[in-house]
């Protein structure tokens, strides 16, 4: 995992939020050209996501996630914190790879349901640039990586008191084949006090769990 610092201190999160715009309008529009061309969003399936009753406070004030369907292969995802983002711990950017356990500090997650049956998708996405994907046959069972088409695009922007994070992964064949299907949006957000809070548009009853059915109350949009 790369090193971690806070992300006010990075050059580019010095800059107002018109800056930030400007600056991250090329990125965004590699993420969306999936297959190499630009192409029309449709769709915009927005999520509110809310800290876990037992998760401390970290300085957010709202947290927030959209997807759309350029493509069906494509889905584009953005993530956006605001706040007091230089209380929180951003992984700086870095060379990407994919990595385990981004789980254990900031970073954005997707679950994607497979058809009818018990399987799906997890994909983990790091501020980095790092990334990961599995695929279960059920609830937490038969965790496997998955076989991804092409590693996700990854671009973040960064201000005073916001953060974006966002995403372009090529869908895996059996979930195009089996769409629309429910899905659960996260953050694992780390603070300066190394403090971990778990959002997500719906939680488990108990413990947070971000695998547990309570959260796949999303859709994924028509491609």
């Amino acid at each position: 995992m790369s090193a971690k610092r806070d992300c006010p201190e990075l050059d580019p999160c010095l800059r107002r939020d018109d800056d930030r715009v400007r600056a991250t309008s090329r990125e965004r529009s590699h993420l969306l050209r999936g297959d190499g061309r630009r192409a029309r969003i449709r769709q915009v399936i927005t999520g509110i996501l809310h800290p876990h009753p037992s998760s401390p406070f970290t300085a957010i004030s709202a947290c927030s996630a959209q997807m759309t369907r350029p493509a069906r292969h494509r889905l584009m995802l953005q993530f956006r914190i605001d706040g007091e983002i230089g209380q929180l711990l951003i992984p700086p950017s870095a060379a990407a790879s994919r990595q385990d356990g981004l789980w254990k500090h900031t970073c954005f997650e997707a679950f994607l349901k497979v058809g009818n049956s018990p399987a799906y998708y997890e994909f983990n996405f790091s501020p980095s640039g790092d990334w990961a994907a599995y695929r279960f046959d059920g609830y937490r069972a038969g965790m496997a990586n998955a076989e991804v088409p092409q590693a996700p695009a990854i671009a973040t922007s960064c201000g005073i008191n916001r953060f974006d994070i966002d995403v372009g992964i090529t869908l895996p064949h059996d979930v195009v084949a089996t769409d629309p299907q429910p899905v659960s949006l996260t953050a694992v957000i780390e603070d300066r006090a190394s403090r971990i809070s778990y959002w997500a548009v719906a939680h488990a009853p108990l413990k947070p769990d971000f695998h547990h059915d309570n959260g796949f109350t999303l859709r994924l949009p028509p491609g």
